[in-house]
Parts: structure tokens; sequence; C-alpha cells
């Protein structure tokens, strides 16, 4: 097969640019999707805190609800409901501001949504305890 000297020089053109869009895209594929997935991960980590630093502001909250003077009558009044809302009860919305103040104290980030805390802590101690009458 005869190439002639013009179709040598486009063909050498095509390969020269197949050769540079290769290693165009083999080095921008390295750091592309990377960023992609280090964003993704970062999101997860941030939801995975958040979730985290809200169940323990609400085991907290329980813990300071609880240790209460007068605990143990304002639980009964609360497992006497037929179901809990957020807004029901004064003293689980004192307790969950007091565990969220001593997560504000201690600096720890992100600080958990109010309602979140409430509402978890709510409806840990409006539950009626399944261990109770082995207890007995």
């Amino acid at each position: 097969m005869n190439i002639s000297g013009a179709q040598a020089e486009t063909i050498k053109t095509l390969l020269q640019g197949a050769a540079i869009g290769c290693l165009l895209v083999a080095i921008g594929g390295q750091f592309w999707p990377g960023y992609m997935l280090d964003s993704n991960v970062k999101a997860a980590a941030d939801q995975a805190t958040e979730a985290a630093n809200t169940t323990s502001a609400a085991l907290l909250c329980q813990e300071i609800y609880m240790n209460a003077p007068d605990s143990k009558v304002k639980l009964a009044a609360l497992r006497a409901l037929d179901s809990y809302r957020v807004s029901q009860d004064a003293d689980v919305a004192a307790a969950s501001e007091q565990a969220i103040k001593l997560f504000s104290t201690a600096k720890i980030s992100p600080e958990p949504s109010s309602y979140r805390v409430k509402s978890a802590c709510g409806d840990q101690l409006h539950k009626k305890p399944q261990t109770a009458a082995l207890l007995k």
C-alpha cells in the first residue's frame, strides 16, 4: 500500500490528536471522579454526624429528665398519654434545651436540632418498657 506524503501527514496528525485526547481523558479522569466522590463522602459523613449528635442529645435529654426530682410522677403522666406530640410536655422541652446547651458549651458541632431532640427524647420516654413485667 502506497501512502502519499499528504496522507502520511494526515495520519500522523490524527494519531497525535488521538494520543493527546487519551492523555487528557486519563489525567482528567483521575481528578474529576475523585472530586465528586469526596463531596458525596463529605455529605454522608455530615449526615451521620448530625444523626449521631441528635441521638446523643436525645439520650442526654432522657437522663436529665429522669434525674429531675419529680421525674417518676411526670413520667407516669407522660406514659398515660395515648400518643406523644412534641409540644405536649414542657419538661421534655426544658430537658432537651438543657442537653443542647451542654452540646454548645462543649463546642460539639453540628449542634443537634431542637425539634429532633425533643421528638426523639419524648418518643423514647413515652414508650412503655417491654421488660417491666419481667422485673416484678
